[in-house]
C-alpha cells in the first residue's frame, strides 16, 4: 500500500490537462481527465498519467452522447484546483482488487 498523505504537508495546485476521454483494457472502461501540477515543479511522487475519473463501468463502452453529458458538466467546473488528500491505486484487473494507497479524494475549489 502506498500511502501518499505524508507528502502532502501543502496542498498542490492542480489543473485540468486535456478533455474528457473515454480509456478502455480487458473490458473496463473509463471517462477520465488528466491533471497535472501548476508552476514549475513536479512533486516526485507524482503519478504517470495521474486523472479524475468521472465513470467506470465493465464490458460496455460509454456512449458518446454519455462522454457528451459528461463533458459538459466538467466544462462548468473551475480549471484548477488545490490538491489536499492524494490516493494511489494499482488499478488493474477487477476493481475489488485494486491496492489502494490514500486516488485523488478531495480537491478544494
Amino acid at each position: 500500500m502506498i500511502s501518499l498523505l505524508e507528502q502532502l504537508d501543502s496542498p498542490v495546485r492542480v489543473r485540468l490537462a486535456g478533455s474528457v476521454h473515454q480509456t478502455s483494457e480487458n473490458g473496463f472502461h473509463a471517462l477520465v481527465v488528466y491533471v497535472e501540477p501548476t508552476g514549475d515543479c513536479m512533486p516526485d511522487w507524482w503519478p504517470r498519467e495521474a486523472h479524475i475519473s468521472f465513470g467506470y463501468r465493465y464490458n460496455q463502452q460509454f456512449s458518446s452522447e454519455e462522454v457528451s453529458r459528461v463533458t459538459r458538466k466538467v466544462e462548468r467546473l473551475p480549471k484548477e484546483a488545490d490538491l489536499v488528500v492524494a490516493r494511489v491505486a494499482d488499478a488493474s484487473g477487477h476493481y475489488s482488487t485494486w491496492h489502494h494507497g490514500y486516488v485523488c479524494e478531495q480537491i478544494l475549489l
